[in-house]
């Protein structure tokens, strides 16, 4: 499932092959396997599925991964029979709260985060032990400025391509933005250069005239006093608003924070969505982003070049419906560094971008009608699916912008251009609205070169499909008609994202002309000869070319294309590959390939000799090369395997998230034995558990008996004074379990804040003042969170709470000192 069938082929040899058929495993796969071929891998679980979508491995190698190998990196690599390196194993955050949007932006490697204040819930976990950057795959800001800041996006979902170096990278359509749906004062953007500056414009992104927009900073300049600094419309159009600085003369930091925005009610949508900037310019030049892949195999590469090398570089992308988001790589750019010089087939695959604007996808299909709007990431809704004369497509505008979009229509007269009316005017117009969740259209604004008019549309009243008939003002020249929304009857849905009401697009199935469809469609074929605009290598443009349909493109399938000269030799050194976006196209994946030998093996399975609950005994072919054992149960230290021979001891993670043991090489048949470890330690924890029950129920039953106990359930509760002094022994029993209780369960840093706390129970030797100030501590973290949200009023969603992150600790010791008096306090004077 891993491998993309319409395109199977091996880039090893540049050849088609079959669909791989795994000699004697049935369906489902089998756990435990034999195999023989080895492939090294640079990335995680991740870089398996981009390889096998690239059709570099086929599920027949023993994959193992560089990053756990260590010293023996080297010897593997020399004894596998490939290493592949992939641009995964990604140093980025990661949220557990969802299964969508948790994995935040490509960071610099290694452990520590690259945002500038703690974020709780980034609780990444590591795929292997190391966090070397050697064997991550981490981002490099290449030019004069680099950008950090204390956060970005939104609380509750990562969006990397709103990060950081989007606001220095020369582009105003990316941008660095902060906040959304939350309050972004005292957010910051903090950038370092190397040069001094003497000015800073800043650009806020382009946005919907009601959305939220900065209107006031911060400015620090180095170890200056921050400047409040007034942000006005220029800082929204053109090269943004120039900020005049005390020059500087050399290293310089600047610190951007967000010290006040326009925030319109009510709260929904646009109205708290995030804010930031597009573009900051120091007057230093643009940054570039580039993506290193890890280099730990490329370093044992050069130690073992008779191993062939591949390199899978595969662009970031997200579902193009999805409007909440943009790609986290608008462009693939990647740059890596080879230690010995390489002759490699490059393989390349081109997508169209399904968020292509109108006039791009007219200019790509060599269609009459181009739309400035339709719905996000469905080029089959766009405007020619208003004039194709298929009543089953329609063109649908975005969401929550159902009035304005338009449609340009263009009359050639000529059949080959894909139009069928020969008239160049038309008196009568007919609209056909498909009904459904949509807004349906109630006016029209029709323009051609001798002006506009509008046009009134009846309410449709159902939700079904309409046809209106109606005959125009005058006369409409087609050369170069216009055709825009001009009103809806509006409907609604609620968002599934944010949970806010949202207007429903608009959709026109049909728009005919005097009666007659235009029956507008694309070119049957959409090709190009060596087009030097989609890829560059070390700066020099790679010729490619390419035959596809249109029913390809618009099923968001791949398409392979052929290189116009031969591939080039990388010498060592670095290299940088850079695929653009052009006409509508995108490059999704580079692959380069060393030539070289093809494994053949097949997966064996081995025949079964037994099983149980803890253990797999299984008898292995000889293998006189070598093998490894494969169990698929799932990776864990757990299983043990052992042959006549000896122990195996613990496996190795393999294939992804599998168990393996290395055979040597024999020419006889060995019965290999894996066993599940730890299944006898748990079963003793769960037999002391059961134990443990039944004490604690035989004390309740015994307890019960007691007539002291009967007299104290009856007893109603009495709160305690501080009372006379206590036992020296029973004091330093509470505030000894206090220390150790704040030790343990907020941090070791609590331990001495308790300590002080119990000072004065300790000098008047009165327990219950360790009790007394415990309720004190949490009484007054209620009256800060109630005067807080009172004051601040802060957005009413489930971000809230993170603004009283710094009481927990606090409250936590309160409830520790409540509870240990309790514990280590009892008046047995009193019941």
């Amino acid at each position: 499932a891993m491998v993309d069938e319409q395109s199977l082929g091996d880039p090893r040899v540049g050849t088609p092959i079959a669909p791989v058929s795994l000699v004697g495993i049935a369906d489902p796969v089998p756990t435990i396997r034999v195999k023989t071929d080895e492939l090294v891998l640079s990335g995680d679980g991740a870089g398996i599925v981009d390889a096998a979508a690239a059709g570099v491995i086929d599920g027949t190698e023993l994959i193992r991964y560089s990053a756990l190998l260590g010293d023996g990196l080297v010897e593997a690599v020399d004894a596998a029979g490939r290493l592949v390196v992939t641009d995964t194993n990604r140093d980025r955050a990661h949220h557990w709260r969802s299964s969508q949007d948790v994995t935040g932006f490509t960071e610099t490697g290694g452990a520590a985060a690259d945002v500038l204040r703690f974020e709780s819930g980034d609780q990444r976990l590591a795929v292997f032990d190391t966090a070397d950057p050697d064997t991550q795959t981490v981002s490099i800001q290449d030019g004069p400025v680099v950008a950090r800041a204390s956060a970005y996006g939104e609380p509750f979902a990562y969006l990397p391509e709103r990060r950081p170096v989007m606001a220095i990278d020369g582009d105003a359509t990316t941008a660095w933005t902060v906040g959304d749906r939350f309050s972004a004062l005292g957010e910051f953007i903090e950038l370092r250069t190397d040069a001094g500056i003497d000015h800073v414009t800043l650009r806020q992104p382009n946005s919907d005239p009601a959305a939220r927009t900065i209107t006031a900073i911060d400015l620090t300049i180095d170890e200056r006093a921050p400047q409040r600094v007034d942000l006005d419309d220029i800082s929204l159009t053109g090269n943004g608003q120039r900020i005049e600085i005390e020059p500087t003369g050399g290293p310089t930091t600047v610190t951007i924070a967000v010290a006040a925005t326009s925030d319109p009610q009510p709260p929904i949508g646009p109205a708290v969505g995030g804010v930031g900037f597009a573009e900051i310019d120091l007057g230093l030049g643009p940054t570039t982003e580039y993506i290193r892949p890890p280099v730990d195999g490329l370093t044992a590469s050069a130690a073992a070049p008779d191993t062939p090398l591949t390199l899978v570089f595969t662009r970031l992308r997200v579902d193009p419906t999805d409007r909440w988001r943009s790609d986290p790589e608008p462009v693939l750019r990647r740059r890596f560094e080879l230690d010995r010089p390489i002759t490699a087939d490059l393989d390349v695959t081109v997508r169209l971008d399904q968020r292509a604007t109108g006039a791009m996808l007219a200019e790509l299909f060599g269609e009459t009608v181009s739309d400035d709007a339709h719905l996000t990431g469905v080029p089959s809704a766009r405007g020619s699916s208003a004039f194709d004369g298929d009543p089953a497509t329609s063109w649908i505008t975005p969401f929550a912008r159902p009035v304005g979009p338009s449609v340009t229509f263009t009359e050639t007269g000529d059949a080959a251009a894909g139009t069928a009316t020969t008239t160049t005017t038309a008196t009568a117009i007919s609209i056909d609205q498909p009904g459904g969740d949509t807004s349906p259209v109630t006016r029209l604004t029709v323009t051609d070169a001798e002006g506009s008019f509008d046009v009134e549309l009846p309410s449709p009243g159902a939700s079904g499909p309409t046809t209106t008939d109606l005959t125009l003002p005058r006369p409409v020249s087609l050369a170069n008609l216009s055709i825009r929304i001009a009103d809806v009857e509006v409907r609604t849905t609620i968002d599934r994202r944010f949970g806010e009401p949202i207007t429903l697009p608009a959709a026109i199935a049909e728009i005919r002309f005097d009666g007659v469809s235009p029956a507008v469609n694309p070119s049957p074929a959409v090709m190009a000869d060596c087009r030097t605009d989609l890829l560059t290598m070390n700066g020099q443009p790679v010729g490619v070319s390419y035959t596809t349909d249109s029913a390809t493109l618009l099923a968001g399938d791949g398409i392979a294309v052929e290189l116009c000269d031969a591939p080039p030799t990388l010498d060592a050194g670095r290299h940088d590959v850079v695929a653009a976006n052009a006409s509508g196209l995108q490059v999704d994946r580079v692959v380069l390939t060393e030539p070289g030998p093809v494994g053949s093996s097949d997966v064996i399975v081995p025949d079964t000799v037994s099983t149980s609950r803890t253990t797999r005994v299984v008898e292995v072919p000889p293998c006189p090369s070598g093998c490894w054992v494969v169990l698929g149960e799932g990776f864990n230290t757990a299983w043990s395997a052992s042959t006549d021979a000896g122990a195996l001891g613990e496996p190795q993670l393999v294939d992804g998230n599998a168990n393996g043991w290395y055979l040597v090489p024999s020419t006889a048949s060995q019965t290999v034995t894996m066993t599940w470890t730890a299944q006898r330690p748990l079963s003793i924890a769960l037999l002391a558990s059961l134990l443990s029950v039944l004490v604690l129920v035989a004390v309740v039953i015994v307890d019960r008996r007691r007539v002291d106990d009967e007299r104290l359930v009856d007893a109603p509760p009495v709160l305690v004074p501080v009372g006379s002094a206590w036992s020296r022994r029973q004091t330093l029993a509470t505030v000894g379990a206090t220390v150790v209780g704040a030790a343990l369960l907020i941090g070791w840093t609590w331990a001495p804040v308790a300590l002080l706390a119990a000072i004065p129970a300790i000098v008047v030797r009165r327990s219950r003042l360790v009790g007394w100030t415990g309720i004190a501590i949490v009484v007054a973290a209620g009256l800060v969170v109630t005067t807080v949200v009172r004051s601040e009023r802060p957005f009413p969603n489930a971000g809230w709470p993170t603004r009283f992150e710094w009481l927990h600790g606090w409250t936590l010791l309160g409830i520790i000192l409540i509870a240990c008096c309790a514990l280590f306090s009892r008046d047995s004077r009193s019941p």
